[in-house]
């Protein structure tokens, strides 16, 4: 019994008897038919006691049996039931070495190559780039499960606090997707977040809302290992909370813009979208993070994440050329075929986004007759 124990209703924690063994195949096939109907009657009876209901938040963890295996055949089977709702997924990955499974690999392509199609909107975190926030950022030495999880949950809160509370600019699920996927296939956002502050530090002088913005744009602030001056953004969302004058945001804006590190793509060059929530930051009491007057989370698109398909696409190339572990997935249910479709679809995932951010032909002059 937890000392947050009351936040979920007993009829809605839904637990299995076993594992998946670390592998998307056993948490794909053999779990769905061990719960069956029961997750999709539990959430049809949370639906229809929603007053305004806008969509699904799935979190999961990509690189274990159950989070990749179990999570996305949920979002297939919410996919079928609620084709008009968005469905917003957050994968939690490991690649670096907190990875605790040898096929970790596997699962992260089966789950990126499954998402494509079952979710919206798609925001990847990494628990390498947290872990590197609470050490830089935090000065925790060795986080914990509970730091990391904090951190990312305080960037996470963010993005829901216009459907939560009243500002200037809300900015609901629906327009977060319409602003921010430019084609069904490129839904894999970007997330940062500023500031996070020490609570174990003595805070002289707050960072100001410019100052927070051009924070969340720095490499050391996104919650993925991808370097985003690599890329180029075809796509950003800004949501803010806490006290603030929009005026200030507008003219971060017009001085990002300027910014030679931060590029567009030459298709969308004005790709901004603000959300404005006066309700001040909260953090959980007695934790790592001390409590600033505003935050800004930033979610974007660009084409910088693609290093991490490619990353986690060469690992997996270089254990299905061995053909190392495969039968486990095999005995599970799986066809040989799927690893290549599989692998076939994060290559054309990858050529997607290389067109993405290519210059657009210049048009010729026409000539005067």
């Amino acid at each position: 019994l937890g000392e947050h124990r009351k936040l979920f209703h007993p009829m809605q924690l839904l637990a299995g008897n076993y594992g998946a063994a670390n592998t998307y195949a056993r948490g794909k096939y053999k779990h769905k038919i061990s719960f069956g109907d029961i997750p999709l009657e539990r959430v049809r009876k949370l639906a229809e006691e929603s007053d305004s209901f806008e969509g699904f938040l799935v979190f999961l963890g990509s690189t274990g049996g159950t989070g990749s295996g179990v999570g996305c055949s949920l979002l297939e089977n919410l996919e079928a039931c609620y084709p008009k709702k968005c469905k917003l997924s957050l994968p939690i990955c490991s690649t670096g070495v907190s990875t605790l499974n040898s096929i970790s690999a596997y699962n992260n392509l089966f789950t990126t190559h499954a998402l494509l199609s079952q979710a919206d909107i798609v925001i990847p975190l990494e628990n390498e780039a947290v872990i590197g926030i609470c050490q830089n950022k935090l000065g925790i030495e060795s986080p914990s499960y509970r730091s990391i999880n904090r951190a990312m949950a305080q960037s996470i809160s963010n993005l829901t606090a216009s459907m939560r509370y009243d500002g200037a600019l809300n900015v609901d699920l629906g327009e977060l997707q319409a602003n921010s996927v430019p084609y069904p296939r490129i839904n894999h956002l970007l997330l940062s977040h500023s500031p996070y502050l020490s609570s174990k530090r003595e805070i002289k002088e707050y960072p100001r809302v410019g100052e927070n913005i051009f924070s969340a744009h720095h490499e050391s602030s996104f919650l993925m290992k991808v370097n985003p001056y690599h890329g180029k953004f075809m796509a950003c969302a800004w949501m803010l909370r806490g006290d603030m004058v929009p005026k200030d945001v507008g003219a971060a804006c017009c001085t990002i813009k300027t910014r030679r590190e931060i590029q567009f793509v030459d298709w969308c060059p004005t790709g901004f979208k603000c959300g404005i929530n006066y309700p001040s930051p909260v953090v959980v009491p007695g934790g790592d993070i001390a409590p600033p007057p505003n935050s800004i989370s930033i979610v974007s698109n660009n084409t910088a994440i693609a290093e991490s398909f490619y990353r986690n696409a060469n690992q997996f190339d270089k254990m299905y050329a061995k053909r190392a572990f495969v039968h486990h997935f095999l005995e599970d249910g799986m066809e040989e075929g799927e690893f290549i479709e599989a692998r076939e679809d994060i290559a054309t995932l990858l050529a997607d986004y290389v067109e993405a951010g290519a210059d657009s032909p210049e048009e010729a002059p026409e000539e005067s007759a």
